[in-house]
């Protein structure tokens, strides 16, 4: 909770009271308290603050699978994954299949719900459902990548940087730039930007996500 208001961000380091105090420091200028990261049995995940007492049944988690952070942003990213364009069914189980493959999960399926309402004219396959304790992704038909405006344009700008293999610097810099090109701040709150040092990547990733903000995370190698 910042500002008496529940706050919710995306998990990027894979230490959610890492990310947490990140965000405290970014809306209130000031270093958070003590922080410990709970697995709420919802599902997610749920920083408190140490002197907190957390609901029954909440267990004190230090981490998350990277990995799966990773393949989440992947999928649900508007500059190469299922919100940067239109997919059919197939092209989307495609696109999944290689995002396992990429990140090293064996063993998992890619299932559609619903087949029928995913081949509608104008349906695009463009959610999806991870559940790493059935090792399984399941995509779901809706009317289409919803990103649009600035958020697309930055995503056009940024595909090309993709392409190439940068340090995790250079990547930043990059990024910034292209979204100073399409008129966003970071200063002023036109997105959040997460640097994620992972010396285990030869290249920069970068994705961008939408959530009510604009979510740029970049990992990759630090020299």
């Amino acid at each position: 909770m910042i500002k008496g208001v529940d706050t919710i961000i995306p998990s990027t380091s894979g230490d959610p009271a890492h990310d947490c105090a990140r965000e405290w420091r970014r809306e209130l200028g000031s270093a958070a308290p003590p922080l410990v990261a709970y697995d709420n049995t919802y599902g997610g995940v749920t920083v408190l603050p140490r002197r907190a007492t957390p609901p029954a049944g909440w267990k004190a988690i230090r981490s998350q699978d990277a990995a799966l952070i990773e393949l989440q942003d992947s999928l649900d990213d508007l500059i190469n994954g299922l919100n940067s364009r239109c997919l059919g069914p197939e092209a989307a189980t495609r696109l999944s299949e290689a995002k396992l493959e990429q990140f090293g999960f064996t063993g998992w399926t890619v299932g559609i719900r619903d087949p029928q309402s995913a081949e509608l004219p104008g349906a695009c396959t463009n959610v999806d459902i991870v559940d790493p304790a059935a090792h399984s992704i399941t995509l779901v038909a809706g009317p289409g990548p919803t990103a649009a405006g600035t958020s697309l344009a930055l995503a056009r700008r940024l595909r090309p940087l993709t392409l190439g293999c940068k340090s995790l610097t250079t990547a930043v810099a990059a990024v910034k730039a292209a979204a100073s090109d399409v008129g966003l701040s970071e200063s002023a709150r036109g997105y959040d930007l997460n640097a994620v040092t992972d010396d285990t990547l030869r290249c920069a990733s970068i994705y961008e996500t939408v959530g009510g903000t604009i979510f740029l995370t970049v990992r990759g190698p630090d020299r």
